[in-house]
């Protein structure tokens, strides 16, 4: 003591406390969450206006670095739809040419598990020497 004059002693609060306080807070609201129903679901509900369309007049032709800008290109769809005659001349020229072959598809190259051993090892063989090896 000098001068006559007590000191205060002030008293710092435990900050652990408040921090289990706070964690033990949080970890109960993370607890009850995980066993809703729907844990995605909206707290708040509010309405969102729908989005209104662009119209093709608001979209610039080129995109600021310079490239062309693919959403302001219009669609272009090739060729028209055939008719009722020309389908049907179509299926029959096709049903000719499958008549031509045979009247059936033809059968699809098999090769057997020997002929592709046999290849394989030829293929080794041949690597092998490349490489110099045994």
């Amino acid at each position: 003591m000098r001068g006559g004059r007590k000191q205060r002693v002030e008293r710092c609060r435990p900050v652990g406390l408040r921090a289990m306080a706070t964690g033990s807070a949080l970890a109960a609201v993370l607890i009850v969450g995980a066993c809703a129903n729907d844990p995605g679901a909206t707290l708040f509900p509010m309405s969102e206006p729908e989005p209104s369309p662009i119209s093709a007049a608001e979209v610039p032709a080129t995109t600021p670095d310079g490239y062309p800008n693919i959403s302001s290109m219009p669609v272009i769809v090739g060729g028209v739809p055939l008719t009722s005659e020309e389908q049907a001349t179509a299926e029959k020229s096709l049903s000719g040419d499958l008549t031509a072959q045979g009247g059936a598809r033809p059968a699809a190259v098999s090769t057997t598990a020997a002929e592709l051993q046999a290849a394989g090892a030829t293929h080794e063989a041949r690597a092998r020497a490349a490489i110099g090896g045994s």
